[in-house]
């Protein structure tokens, strides 16, 4: 007997807890409808009855109208706290809204669209960042990005992003589409993004910060194109020397991009595994790739010795691997280090310039040079059909520009650094 009151009180209690108990609207006279009196449980029907809420014993439980649907709740409509509303108030509440669902209105779906009105464009900007950050391979790329959402959108962010507008977005841009318009560009870019992304998920219908629009409102200003300094091909053999001699990983890194033409990025987080020095390849993964597709670089005699002095007995890691973490490789910083020290105005990126004017100035075929630069030349068939003799074709004019970098008397120009 004891066990049994005892398992009578924990059910008691359960059902308290739970807080659940439905109200049939207009079953419970006004008399009964006395704050602090638990409404009594009356059976779920399909539309919506009242429902009672108590989290926990001592709170005072909240109204709620529940949508049941074929396997169980599918939707609910809080009405109120029962401290702050009483019973017969909820009870009416809960005919009228029972009312307009008859009527065929959605009174739940009205109420998520009111929710997804209060969401701010700071909200989705966090939330769009998580899903686009993986797709970054740049850290550089990446710190734009939150520079951009954090800082360039800030009065913006508190603000519902249904709620903001072109004038909006024209307001905030037009200082930096004036000062800057490459970084205006890329800023508006960034917040369509973000637009179309809450689009999708029914936070906003329409997209402010649409470019060929916002283009019309701020105008087209006058571009300044500033070329990434360059060393003049001429003075690349008696650069070379000068470079082979001063030691670091930094040089190194710097020399091989000279050798192969490749971008920055691409050589300081080359691994070893990825050379093929038998075959004189090497093959950059397309997840280091500017046009994220696989770039098989063919590599010259001088290319094949630098990087078999760097990799020793070693079979796979980073082959320039950072000073303070072996598990990252060198910065940009590194290889800019290495030009200072030489005294050299120019820039990494700007050797493949140099290559290129080389190329131009000594009649290497043009699609040639382009490929090198891992620049795609004709459509997608004409190159897997031209695959295997690009390569060979490539490896040509590589090993010619291999050539040139070496010094001679009859091409070293004497540079005043």
């Amino acid at each position: 007997m004891q066990q049994k009151a005892v398992n009578a009180n924990r059910a008691t209690n359960k059902n308290i807890i739970s807080g659940i108990a439905n109200i049939e609207a207009g079953s419970i006279s006004a008399k009964s409808a006395k704050r602090g009196v638990e409404p009594s449980a009356t059976k779920n029907r399909k539309i919506a009855p009242l429902t009672w809420h108590r989290q926990d014993r001592s709170g005072p439980g909240s109204y709620v109208l529940i949508k049941q649907g074929k396997h169980g709740p599918t939707g609910e409509y809080w009405i109120g706290s029962a401290a702050m509303i009483s019973e017969a108030a909820a009870i009416e509440i809960a005919a009228g809204l029972r009312d307009r669902i008859m009527k065929g209105e959605d009174v739940f779906q009205e109420k998520r669209d009111r929710k997804k009105m209060t969401v701010t464009l700071g909200w989705c900007c966090d939330e769009f960042w998580k899903v686009h950050e993986p797709t970054l391979k740049n850290d550089k790329h990446k710190s734009q990005w939150v520079h951009g959402l954090t800082v360039k959108w800030k009065a913006l962010r508190d603000k519902p992003i249904s709620k903001v507008t072109i004038d909006d977005v024209t307001r905030v841009i037009r200082p930096v589409w004036e000062a800057t318009p490459e970084t205006g560009e890329k800023n508006i870019e960034q917040l369509s993004k973000v637009f179309k992304w809450a689009m999708a998920y029914g936070y906003c219908k329409e997209n402010p910060a649409d470019k060929s629009i916002l283009k019309n409102r701020l105008g087209t200003p006058r571009k300044k194109v500033e070329h990434l300094a360059a060393l003049p091909w001429r003075d690349m053999p008696a650069f070379m020397p000068r470079l082979r001699e001063s030691v670091g990983l930094g040089a190194r890194a710097l020399e091989l991009a000279i050798l192969t033409a490749c971008r920055t990025t691409e050589v300081r987080a080359a691994r070893i595994e990825e050379f093929d020095l038998k075959q004189k390849l090497w093959t950059i993964p397309d997840t280091r790739m500017k046009g994220n597709k696989i770039h098989v670089v063919t590599l010259t005699e001088s290319a094949i010795d630098l990087i078999a002095s760097l990799i020793g007995d070693n079979k796979t890691g980073l082959l320039f691997p950072g000073l303070k973490d072996t598990a990252k490789p060198i910065s940009d910083m590194t290889m800019n280090a290495v030009l200072k020290r030489l005294k050299v105005d120019c820039t990494v990126h700007g050797f493949r310039s140099s290559f290129r004017d080389w190329a131009g100035a000594n009649d290497q075929p043009r699609e040639i040079a382009e490929e090198c630069l891992s620049h795609e030349v004709g459509n997608a068939v004409e190159r897997a059909y031209r695959r295997e003799a690009l390569l060979r074709q490539r490896r040509d004019v590589l090993e010619a520009w291999a050539k040139y970098l070496e010094p001679k008397a009859s091409n070293v120009v004497t540079l005043n650094f």
